[in-house]
């Protein structure tokens, strides 16, 4: 004797609907984080840029003051303040000429130079002064820091679900033109600064090689004496003012060009997405799946042919309040297992963006789940099929189905083991006496069942005489390894096996 089972479901694919639904809602979510409609969320990131740009130390009065600093740091003094001790000797006293003393005004023409350099058309051979030197190491570590901040101002956006890469594409057009205006309004003071100091040096390097003669002329150059001290007490005001104005538009400048680098950051970041989200099409293997099951049938509801039909009858529209919160479901998940949606984007192994696809999935999968009706596939039988005959020639189709494969014939004998398992609900007791009438040569034991119908038949006592796989000829050779001593065609008792000891 041998024993041999059959099984036959009818089922209803909700583990393919969950997934197919499950991709449906992440490659809606992806679409979200890729479009570049920005208009609705202009007015809320406009007000937060602007706290943020001060709260940040982004303003330009913070910029002036930082530079300011740094050269009174270097001078030990405020240069207005070094400017006058050099300048002051030479002013003159009420209504008197000024008295200069042409040695003294030379050496106070260098200490100047020393301070604030001088225009000059070529760098080589030129050494800049304290403060132009100063300015410009400054106005580096200043645009360094603010590239950090305006990174981080911008970029951070992408991981906000309300945001995304339409929220830093804004932010980052709302910065840039917060720039333009900051440059656009120096850049006239900054060029009028320019002027007077390269004119102001020329026409001091036109009178210096004189200053004797002018001092020594009396009343008739008076007029020159009085032009030469007011442009040794001016030049280095106008030319500091000239470096600050000329750095704080380069450090918005170069800013200015850091973003739009960042820009096309963002624009790589939605390619990338693009493919993220073709990698939530529809996949055909799912509905080939749906239509045949291995050892059973899918059942779809009433009015539904496929997978697609099924799942916009049972699934609601996905709105914006169910897309933001399976969107913050999503960032954290990306937040634990993937640091940020951005070193996605930008890291070039491939493999991370198809694992991001999978974690996805899951998640989608779950929140599908959640949305997914209770569903019976007795309730979709019974609705399929409402002609009485019709359903009862269905199961007896079933349960012939479920008969074991290896045995001839379809109707049960007496040892075989028949159970019809059953999901509860409302028609299971009407579902079980339609299938006791439709087999009422064989008793079906009730069994009970998570999601489908399962008729499983089982010959417990199957005479090798009836396996047509058997013939006479290996009967007998299974009957004499039966007798053989110590020899058993079904286990091994050739080998030593050592005895089970607790570890």
């Amino acid at each position: 004797m041998c024993q041999t089972l059959g099984i036959f479901r009818m089922a209803w694919p909700k583990r393919l609907l969950l997934r197919r639904a499950g991709r449906k809602y992440c490659k809606n979510l992806v679409q979200r984080w890729m479009t570049k409609e920005s208009e609705s969320l202009r007015p809320e990131i406009q007000s937060w840029l602007r706290d943020q740009w001060t709260k940040g130390e982004l303003d330009y009065p913070f910029m002036i003051e930082r530079l300011q600093k740094a050269c009174e740091k270097a001078l030990g003094t405020t240069p207005e303040y070094a400017f006058a001790a050099v300048t002051d000797p030479f002013a003159p006293k009420g209504k008197k000429a000024p008295v200069v003393d042409p040695s003294a005004f030379e050496e106070a023409v260098l200490k100047l130079y020393k301070m604030v350099g001088h225009p000059t058309p070529s760098q080589v051979g030129y050494t800049p002064g304290v403060l132009e030197e100063t300015l410009r190491k400054e106005a580096e570590g200043l645009f360094d820091d603010w590239e950090e901040k305006v990174s981080r101002l911008t970029m951070r956006l992408i991981e906000q679900p309300q945001f995304r890469l339409a929220g830093a594409e804004e932010s980052i057009r709302q910065v840039i033109a917060l720039i333009d205006q900051i440059v656009g309004r120096n850049d006239t003071l900054s060029q009028e600064f320019t002027e007077k100091t390269a004119q102001g040096y020329e026409r001091l390097q036109m009178l210096r090689p004189d200053i004797r003669e002018i001092v020594q002329g009396g009343r008739k150059h008076a007029a020159l004496l009085t032009e030469i001290v007011e442009l040794l007490r001016l030049y280095p005001k106008w030319r500091y003012q000239s470096l600050v104005l000329r750095h704080v538009n380069s450090t918005f400048t170069n800013l200015r060009s850091f973003l739009s680098d960042k820009t096309r950051e963002i624009a790589f970041c939605r390619t990338r997405l693009g493919e993220l989200a073709r990698s939530f099409d529809d996949a055909p293997v799912d509905d080939k799946a749906a239509k045949k099951l291995g050892s059973g049938l899918y059942l779809f509801p009433s009015g539904c042919r496929n997978l697609g039909e099924t799942i916009d009858r049972l699934f609601p529209p996905i709105t914006q309040a169910d897309l933001d919160a399976l969107d913050s479901k999503m960032q954290e998940m990306i937040r634990q297992g993937f640091t940020s949606l951005f070193h996605i984007c930008m890291t070039a192994a491939s493999n991370l963006l198809k694992n991001l696809e999978n974690s996805m999935i899951t998640e989608g999968e779950s929140y599908a789940a959640t949305r997914m009706p209770e569903t019976n596939v007795v309730d979709m039988f019974l609705s399929r099929h409402s002609d009485s005959e019709k359903a009862l020639d269905q199961l007896i189709s079933a349960f012939d189905e479920a008969a074991p494969k290896l045995m001839k014939g379809d109707a049960a004998s007496l040892t075989e083991l028949c159970v019809l398992a059953v999901p509860p609900g409302a028609q299971e007791g009407r579902f079980r006496e339609m299938a006791r009438r439709a087999i009422s040569d064989a008793e079906l034991i009730p069994a009970p069942s998570a999601d489908d119908v399962v008729f499983y038949r089982e010959e417990t006592q199957l005479p090798l005489a009836k396996l047509e796989q058997v013939g006479a000829e290996v009967q007998q050779i299974y009957r004499q390894m039966g007798t053989s001593e110590h020899f058993t065609p079904h286990t091994r008792n050739d080998i030593d096996w050592l005895p089970l000891t607790p570890e």
